[in-house]
């Protein structure tokens, strides 16, 4: 091989180890900006990088000096995490009530004189939560006797804003069906 042709090679080499060391610069600093996303310029990559090492060795090295900046960040995008999923739970628990207060509005009861004078006790007793001269009320019976519906139907008559809340109940004689009612206003 003549000294041109070893020269040309030995050039050759010396340019792919200058792009491969471009290259695991421009990857260490894609991982600096995934890893340090709002402080990733105030680290000097350009000062820490050594060129005579590879990529995997020089991302241990700047992550060790990195430590105490990665502890903090971590947090924080833990706890700003934690404050997005509470907003957008808040946001859909919002929603849900807004379709429900909708709902409500659109239904329509029909009077039946028999049947209201059965749940003539239910109507009182919603009705005095209504107005103000209760601030609770049990009722109790059979599943499917529409104990819900007349609450419901009260609730909607008096104007009240109310939210549904259902929780099934496992007891020792059966299930039971315990619905709760927030009043607003």
């Amino acid at each position: 091989m003549e000294p041109i042709d070893k020269c040309m090679n030995w050039r050759n080499k010396m340019n792919e180890l200058a792009i491969e060391q471009q290259r695991d610069f421009k990857r260490l600093q894609d991982w600096l900006k995934k890893t340090l996303p709002n402080d990733w310029d105030k680290f000097d990559l350009k000062s820490e990088y050594d060129s005579k090492i590879n990529y995997v060795e020089n991302k241990n090295i700047i992550r060790e000096k990195l430590k105490h900046l990665l502890k903090d960040t971590l947090k924080d995008q833990v706890e700003n995490a934690k404050v997005e999923q509470e907003k957008l739970h808040e946001e859909e628990k919002q929603k849900a009530e807004a379709e429900v207060q909708e709902y409500n509005k659109k239904i329509v009861y029909q009077a039946n004189q028999d049947i209201d004078q059965y749940y003539q006790p239910i109507h009182r007793t919603v009705d005095k939560v209504c107005k103000g001269y209760s601030h609770l009320t049990f009722i109790k019976g059979r599943s499917g006797t529409g104990k819900s519906f007349n609450i419901r139907r009260v609730l909607v008559e008096n104007s009240i804003d109310f939210v549904e809340e259902k929780l099934l109940k496992h007891t020792c004689i059966g299930y039971c069906m315990r619905i709760m009612v927030k009043l607003f206003g």
